[in-house]
């Protein structure tokens, strides 16, 4: 080999090694973006970057061309490049020293759209020397943007709409009881089924009752006015065990019976309607036919009798699920006070909830607590 062409040789695998090592080493990089959340403010998404080089990584004669893009559903937006070289290197607008390393800064805008909340801050790199290249990371060094001019120009909107809190949310708790056919006492065995032992479980949190409220319903099968009466034992008799078993339990308003509903359906056509729809029961549609096309309901329940070869299937799967009453406890569930929500959100953040923390920037006019409040949510959640 001669002795040039040895020497393109050499300085072509030291231009490659010079890249090489840099890719290797990129995680020894920093970088810093101030505040750690992006925010928009005038329609603008402002960035600060901060980026550190350890000694010895640099390649003399290498540039780096540095990009930010957000990253969001639908697509990306690209601030300007910046390009950082070697100290042998030209065309960058800074320069980083191989025996001490260094930094730079980098300052840019782009316009800010809504689907900027919901994103990632990539920083994608090329390093380039003579004529290789090598792609460096990408880095993702900061998630999301923060809208904190908006929110605070309509602080009324951001408290109904954006963060998601309630100050009175309604818990409940259900439970059926089923009855024999015509039968409006209440079995052993229905109150200790399962979805009673949960009621009582809710009832036991200590909440503050909202309502109780009891529907009793009766299957399509006898008179009307049979039915209609059977329904209402059935609310009756459901009315007095809550009661018994709400006082037993010390539940908050057992006594007051203002808070008590009751509603007695009768018989429960529609109930009926949904159950065949949902069965394997044959000629469902012909049953539903009778149901939507017969006004009289004892005609309409005659015609269903007369359906021999379906009917049994009708009195096993159907019908005693329709035999029933339903009751439903609801509470209100315990909240913190707007003051203790405030005074956490700047203490002891961590103990809200995402909800509760944004609801908290809310709470004051201070652009500069919000922001703190806005980060610490995209921190903690």
């Amino acid at each position: 080999m001669s002795k040039l062409v040895y020497i393109i040789a050499a300085a072509a695998l030291m231009s490659g090694c010079g890249l090489d090592k840099m890719a290797n080493k990129y995680e020894t990089v920093s970088f810093t973006t101030t505040p750690p959340t992006l925010q928009a403010h005038g329609g603008k998404v402002a960035l600060s970057l901060d980026a550190t080089f350890a000694e010895k990584y640099f390649s003399k004669k290498a540039t780096v061309d540095f990009t930010p893009v957000l990253v969001y559903n639908g697509g990306e937006t690209a601030f300007k490049t910046i390009t950082i070289q070697g100290e042998e290197a030209t065309g960058g607008e800074a320069t980083i020293f191989n025996a001490t390393g260094g930094s730079f800064k980098y300052n840019d805008a782009i316009s800010y759209s809504d689907e900027m909340m919901s994103s990632t801050l990539e920083l994608r790199a090329v390093a380039k020397q003579k004529d290789k290249e090598k792609v460096l990371g990408p880095v993702n060094i900061a998630n999301g943007v923060i809208a904190t001019s908006t929110r605070v120009q309509d602080t009324e909107d951001l408290a109904n709409n954006n963060h998601g809190y309630e100050h009175e949310t309604i818990l409940e708790e259900t439970a059926t009881i089923y009855f024999l056919v015509n039968q409006s006492n209440i079995r052993t065995t229905e109150k200790s089924d399962d979805d009673i032992k949960a009621l009582k479980t809710f009832a036991k949190n200590g909440y503050k009752t909202h309502s109780i409220e009891i529907i009793s319903y009766a299957s399509p099968e006898g008179s009307v006015n049979m039915n209609d009466n059977v329904s209402d034992n059935r609310m009756k008799s459901t009315l007095n065990y809550i009661k018994r078993l709400l006082r037993s339990l010390k539940v908050d308003g057992a006594k007051n019976s203002d808070l008590y509903t009751e509603k007695s359906v009768g018989e429960d056509w529609e109930g009926f309607e949904s159950l065949v729809q949902g069965s394997n029961i044959k000629d469902k549609r012909r049953i539903n036919k009778i149901v939507n096309s017969i006004a009289d309901v004892e005609v309409r329940e005659q015609q269903i009798r007369d359906l021999a070869e379906i009917y049994d299937a009708l009195e096993d799967d159907v019908l005693p699920q329709l035999r029933k009453a339903t009751i439903i406890i609801r509470s209100y569930q315990p909240k913190r006070t707007d003051e203790e929500i405030a005074t956490l959100s700047t203490t002891t953040p961590e103990e809200l909830d995402v909800k509760e923390l944004l609801f908290s920037a809310t709470l004051t006019s201070d652009e500069i607590t919000q922001t703190t409040i806005y980060n610490k949510a995209v921190e903690l959640h």
